[in-house]
C-alpha cells in the first residue's frame, strides 16, 4: 500500500526538517549537548566519521568527548536538501564543514539523514556522515 503525499504538505514538511536540522547545528556550536540531543530518536543510528554509534547513549557519549577535546569546535552547513518521501519522513542531504579549532582547517564532508515525525515532532532515526577531504593541520 502506497501512502499519496500532499505535495504542499510535503514542502512544509521538508522546511520544518531543515529549521530543526539548523536549530541542531546551532546547539552543536553553542556546545549545548542536551539542545543538540533533541534532534535524535532515542534509537538514533549514526555512522560518524569513522563507527557506527547506536542509542542515545553511545551518540551522547560521542559528543560529549567531541566538545571536551576539541573545547572551540564548530560546524557549518555548506548546503542542506530535504524531501518528503512518505507521510511524516523527511531525508536529508548536507555538506559540512567542522572546525576542530573554531576556525581554520577543516574536515569536509557529507552526510544523509532520515527524520520522523512522532506526536507532532521530529526526529532523526538515521544518519550517514562522510569526510570526504581533511585540511592540513586539522587532526
Amino acid at each position: 500500500m502506497t501512502t499519496a503525499i500532499d505535495p504542499g504538505a510535503s514542502d512544509v514538511a521538508a522546511e520544518e526538517v531543515k529549521r530543526f536540522f539548523m536549530q541542531g547545528i546551532e546547539a552543536f556550536n553553542r556546545h549545548d549537548l542536551d539542545a543538540f540531543l533533541r534532534q535524535f530518536a532515542p534509537e538514533l543510528q549514526m555512522y560518524a566519521a569513522y563507527e557506527w554509534l547506536r542509542g542515545e547513549a553511545a551518540v551522547r557519549e560521542r559528543f560529549r568527548f567531541t566538545f571536551a577535546t576539541y573545547p572551540d569546535v564548530q560546524m557549518e552547513i555548506d548546503d542542506l536538501r530535504a524531501r518528503s518521501v512518505a507521510a511524516d519522513v523527511v531525508t536529508v542531504d548536507f555538506r559540512f564543514r567542522t572546525y576542530p579549532k573554531g576556525t581554520g582547517p577543516a574536515f569536509h564532508g557529507v552526510g544523509s539523514g532520515v527524520y520522523v515525525r512522532r506526536g507532532g515532532e521530529w526526529r532523526e532515526v538515521l544518519e550517514h556522515e562522510t569526510v570526504t577531504k581533511i585540511d592540513a593541520g586539522a587532526r
